[in-house]
């Protein structure tokens, strides 16, 4: 089908990977033309085929769906981004948008969301969820309505072609029949450094450098005579002039605009300075990728398919005592403790088979001198297709040094556990342990559960459209209806476990998450003052979190309350938490813990372990305030370690 629109899918987790190509491909007006399962094949393919539009998996190898996505937009331009994901996370929209995507759809939409989303976004049209979409805008509103009333003289002031001006990329101008500047875009004042008043009514030659200002005139009157949409000046140089003198190469495209004032003409100018750059760098590249070999304090060793050495840099020679012309065409084998070469041969034969990017630090390894002595190394590989074949390129370092202050800081660590410095160093151990497991149990959620619901859902729509009677068709709606509400079961428990916006944008923002679905839940209203200057340490944040969250939940279950407010402050050193609410309120024992209110016992000793203090104010019919409080307390020697050996 000559007119289908073309499509790529790109998803690491192979059911859902399949049940969107099968999708796709029984849709009439689509044509699916490649499947991947990581960024880095996502680009590739997208390179080979050139989509219209690919749908992104968010979370995969490779970098994910942003770089995949990145990677796509200079290999493949004119491709669209559709992002698909598992999670309702504001910030992960954010950064899909952020590289170009043009929508956001969560894993477990309908079958004709699905593809009615693809359409859209080969057409160029937005796709997202409206809660989602609302909840973005929530977010952003008061960032929106500052800028707003910071742009209204600014407003007031543009002319009938500002929508036009402002959504292009390229800078604009806008010139009449004397050559006189009607209008610029912000692009124009970023690219020229004049401000948008020192343009208008100026004569657009003043964008130029002297030397071309006479001629340029000629070109605008023989244009002028005879318009028609062209590149301007095929074959001559062009260049801009800054502000400040400086000049850079420019390419400018003319369209005219006819106006009841008349006749106008629009540039767009795009700075050709990077392009001609890039031709300098791609003429340059052999010599400065051999530059960038001898510069590397690593050894760096580029082997062929057969485990002939090709290249080496200064570093290796040093590092294994061989001169350059003793190691170039000998097998790589040569560097490594004989007992080790079998092993290594084959290794080397099924990194050639499949290769890829493999980083330092996932296994230590020995490398051996020329005078038979060994030690330590660490070593990245990665790889090169060249004209004369592929290549592996090995970085080694000589990690001896480390090693050795490894072993001299772990008995320092143990001289200061004997001395007794260890409360702070078994709370972070059992924080980091209780915070993986969370996340452990979150990833396989969403890889497993999720996507294996995901899929099912998506094989069900399929199966949709084979079915005929009512009574199988509704028995369908109540099977998808509950696949649906499993998957959003599953991405709340998923926040729960390890909210994403902890970790990405700290404690305050993964609260303000947690009380916005309170308040989407049961219509709990919340406001949320932050005056912390500086995030606090990933175990010191854990726990804050979790105090506050059991004392969120206690004000769902229990307060019966219509408004909660949270205030977080950096006080005495440390960071203190206060949460009050406009419940019913109780009248707090003198010591225990009350029936239904467990919770409070925890969050104290939660505070306390953490070397910190809790308390709690409330009354009958007057509400409840808690209110605690964490030391800054410095790393325990382990995180230094730790730290080190990284």
């Amino acid at each position: 089908m000559p007119n289908s629109v073309t499509v790529l899918v790109a998803d690491d987790d192979a059911a859902v990977r399949r049940a969107l190509a099968d999708l796709i491909s029984d849709e009439p007006g689509l044509r699916l033309v490649a499947v991947a399962s990581s960024a880095d094949e996502a680009i590739q393919l997208a390179a080979e085929h050139q989509p219209a539009v690919a749908v992104l998996d968010v979370r995969m190898p490779g970098g994910g769906g942003r770089r995949a996505a990145e990677g796509i937009g200079v290999r493949s331009p004119q491709t669209r981004i559709l992002a698909l994901s598992a999670h309702e996370e504001k910030a992960s929209v954010y950064e899909m948008l952020s590289v170009g995507a043009s929508g956001y759809l969560v894993k477990g939409s309908s079958d004709k969301e699905l593809v009615d989303a693809v359409f859209r976004t080969a057409r160029g049209q937005f796709n997202m969820s409206a809660t989602l979409a609302t909840s973005c805008f929530r977010e952003l509103l008061p960032d929106i309505r500052a800028r707003e009333q910071a742009e209204t003289v600014l407003r007031r002031s543009e002319d009938k072609f500002r929508a036009l001006l402002e959504s292009a990329a390229d800078a604009m101008v806008i010139v009449n029949g004397d050559g006189v500047i009607e209008g610029v875009n912000t692009q124009v004042e970023r690219l020229f450094a004049y401000k948008r008043t020192e343009l208008v009514g100026h004569p657009v030659e003043m964008l130029l450098p002297a030397r071309f200002r006479g001629a340029h005139v000629a070109h605008r009157q023989l244009y002028a005579a005879a318009p028609q949409p062209r590149p301007m000046g095929t074959g001559l140089e062009l260049a801009g002039r800054r502000k400040d003198g400086s000049e850079f190469p420019v390419e400018i495209t003319l369209s005219p605009l006819d106006t009841e004032q008349g006749q106008l003409v629009v540039s767009a100018i795009r700075d050709m300075t990077d392009r001609k750059l890039a031709v300098e760098v791609l003429r340059k590249s052999e010599e400065q990728f051999r530059a960038l070999i001898e510069s590397s304090p690593d050894g760096m060793v580029m082997v062929d398919t057969s485990g002939a050495i090709q290249q080496v840099n200064a570093e290796t020679e040093t590092l294994f005592g061989y001169r350059r012309d003793e190691l170039i065409g000998r097998p790589l084998e040569t560097l490594v403790p004989e007992r080790f070469h079998q092993a290594h041969v084959f290794h080397r034969g099924k990194y050639f088979d499949a290769p890829t990017e493999r980083k330092m630090g996932i296994r230590e390894m020995a490398g051996r001198r020329k005078d038979g002595t060994e030690f330590p190394v660490d070593i990245s590989l990665s790889y090169i297709t060249t004209d004369a074949g592929r290549l592996a390129t090995a970085r080694v370092r000589d990690i001896s040094d480390r090693k050795r202050a490894e072993a001299e800081l772990e008995a320092s660590f143990e001289l200061v556990r004997r001395a007794g410095v260890e409360r702070q160093e078994l709370l972070g151990h059992l924080v980091r342990a209780e915070e993986a497991e969370r996340l452990r149990i979150s990833s396989d959620i969403h890889d497993d559960s999720i996507q294996a619901m995901a899929a099912a859902g998506l094989r069900l729509q399929q199966f949709r459209k084979r079915l005929t009677a009512a009574t199988e068709v509704e028995a369908l709606d109540k099977l998808e209806e509950a696949i649906e509400g499993s998957i959003d079961r599953l991405r709340h428990l998923m926040f729960d476990l390890r909210p994403i916006n902890l970790d990405r944008a700290g404690l305050a923002a993964a609260l303000r998450a947690q009380l916005e679905r309170i308040r989407s839940d049961v219509g709990l209203e919340f406001d949320v003052e932050n005056r912390v200057t500086s995030e606090p340490p990933s175990e010191t944040r854990f726990i804050l979190y979790r105090i506050a969250m059991e004392a969120l939940v206690n004000v769902r279950k229990h307060a019966r309350a219509h408004r909660v407010q949270v205030r977080l402050a950096d006080v005495d050193h440390g960071w203190q938490v206060q949460i009050d609410d406009d419940g019913d309120g109780f009248e707090p024992p003198n010591g225990g813990s009350i029936p239904g209110h467990l919770g409070l016992t925890a969050m104290r000793e939660r505070a306390q372990i953490a070397g910190g203090w809790w308390k709690m104010e409330s009354r009958p019919g007057s509400g409840t305030s808690i209110s605690f409080w964490l030391p800054d307390v410095q790393q325990a020697p382990e995180f230094m370690l730790a730290s080190v050996s990284a």
